[in-house]
């Protein structure tokens, strides 16, 4: 009997040091990788410019906005600090490459001028993000959030007047910020299905200064964007 109760009592001890080790182990798990894709609807309000003249002001007589819709992809590198205290709050850096994105106004006619301006953009973006999880005791996590960082935009340009047309190209390194929120769901200790959604702010376009029939200037579009995501967040460790 004795021999019994002392196999039981060793075989709970074991146990007990293994359920230990396991909570002891996700406490300090708290590094993560998230690789992701994203559909980006993405909004180019060219309100903006400094042409002297002409019929092609984008902010006077062609319009002003636009959208575009592309694909993307990116890498979230965090730390989980709710594994040392409990707080349910993330910090991630993230990078993002997004797709071109093709903003215009025109050609539209008015009076005996017929004009347009066309940009085209890819983006690359690093934020520093935070996020606040609430916990549910279920496999789905909700969690809201944001942050700041930088946007590099790549431009082309182009815009026509009246049978003429010039191109430029340029690029920008702008403020960005963005807000969202999302539900991970659980696959395992270790893995989780990240679905998120956010509005991204990358900054302005610009198009360089060009001359065209005699006028001279530059346009600019201010990029925005509402993006969904879908990411396999994994623990280092």
């Amino acid at each position: 009997m004795k021999k019994h109760l002392m196999a039981a009592s060793l075989a709970a001890l074991s146990i007990s040091f293994g359920l230990a080790g396991a909570a002891s182990a996700q406490e300090i798990s708290g590094l993560y990788f998230t690789p992701k894709i994203l559909y980006s609807y993405q909004q180019g309000d060219m309100a903006n410019g400094s042409w002297n003249d002409g019929p092609w002001r984008a902010d006077a007589n062609l319009g002003r906005e636009d959208t575009d819709s592309g694909f993307g992809a990116g890498l979230s590198a965090g730390y989980n600090i709710g594994y040392l205290n409990d707080i349910p709050i993330r910090v991630e850096a993230e990078y993002v490459y997004r797709g071109q994105a093709s903003f215009g106004v025109g050609p539209k006619s008015f009076g005996a001028n017929t004009a347009g301006q066309k940009f085209e953009v890819t983006a690359h973006s690093l934020l520093g993000n935070i996020f606040f999880d609430i916990p549910t005791a279920t496999a789905m996590t909700p969690y809201f959030g944001g942050g700041l960082g930088l946007a590099y935009l790549n431009t082309d340009y182009s815009t026509h007047a009246n049978g003429n047309s010039v191109s430029n190209s340029g690029s920008d390194l702008n403020f960005a910020w963005n807000v969202g929120g999302g539900v991970a769901w659980a696959l395992n200790d270790s893995l989780a299905l990240d679905l998120g959604y956010r509005y991204v702010d990358l900054g302005a376009a610009d198009s360089g200064k060009v001359n065209i029939n005699n006028f001279s200037g530059n346009s600019s579009v201010d990029y925005t964007a509402h993006e969904l995501s879908l990411g396999l967040r994994f623990s280092a460790f």
